[in-house]
Order: C-alpha cells, then sequence, then structure tokens
C-alpha cells in the first residue's frame, strides 16, 4: 500500500483516524474492515486531489455546463467578491478542503429569487 495521501483541511479527527490506519497498514494489522476503510479514504483523497488540480488549471471544463446552472463569469463575479470566503459564516476556502464552496441563492428560484449576483452568496457545506 502507498504511503497515505495528504489533504490540508482534512477534520482532526479524520486525519488521525487515517494516521492510525496508515500504521496499521505498515504493520500488517488491518483487519478487512479496516483495509476497505483505509482503501476508500485513499482513493477518496486522490480523487480530490485530482479535482482541485483541474479546478486549480484554467482550460477547457472537465464537465460541460447544464444550461440551467448559472454561468462560469457570474460564479467567478461571487468568488470574488466573498474574497473566497462563505458569504455566511466567513470561513476561508483553504480552510476547508472538502466540499468546496458553492454559490447559493439568497432568495431560492422557487421563491422568485434569480441568478442576479446580488442574490448570490458563496457558501461553505454547513449552510447547505
Amino acid at each position: 500500500m502507498s504511503p497515505t495521501p495528504k489533504v490540508s483541511g482534512l477534520p482532526w479527527r479524520e486525519h488521525a483516524r487515517l494516521e492510525e490506519l496508515a500504521d496499521k497498514s505498515t504493520e500488517g494489522q488491518l483487519s478487512a474492515d479496516e483495509r476497505a476503510e483505509y482503501e476508500t479514504a485513499v482513493a477518496a483523497i486522490e480523487f480530490i486531489s485530482v479535482l482541485q488540480e483541474c479546478a486549480a488549471s484554467p482550460g477547457t471544463p472537465v464537465v460541460e455546463p447544464d444550461p440551467g446552472m448559472i454561468d462560469a463569469a457570474t460564479r467567478r463575479l461571487v468568488r470574488e467578491r466573498a474574497g473566497n470566503r462563505c458569504e455566511y459564516c466567513g470561513i476561508s476556502q483553504a480552510q476547508q478542503s472538502f466540499p468546496a464552496f458553492h454559490i447559493d441563492h439568497i432568495i431560492a428560484q422557487q421563491h422568485g429569487g434569480t441568478d442576479e449576483p446580488a442574490n448570490l452568496a458563496l457558501s461553505c457545506y454547513h449552510w447547505m
């Protein structure tokens, strides 16, 4: 098994559990359930790293945008306006590696809200 990948912003408890499993793996002491947990966590961290690399590099989108989605320029404007901080609680995106912050409608579209920047907020997962 490869060394445990590092993810910044991983909550302390999850980081400690992952390190515990990595140590047990090195010593060959993982149960079948622990091995599955460890392999799943490592695969997830590697996948997150790939997504972060894709998000950090400009170019062709990995997924074609949904026509109903907020356009890229508006999303960028909201992120820049917020300074990459949750506009509800103020936490920085850099402090949260996963899940990524999302653009939230302050007044939901089903209640008459629009995609205008004034009705959009950058939001962390706590406000989903």
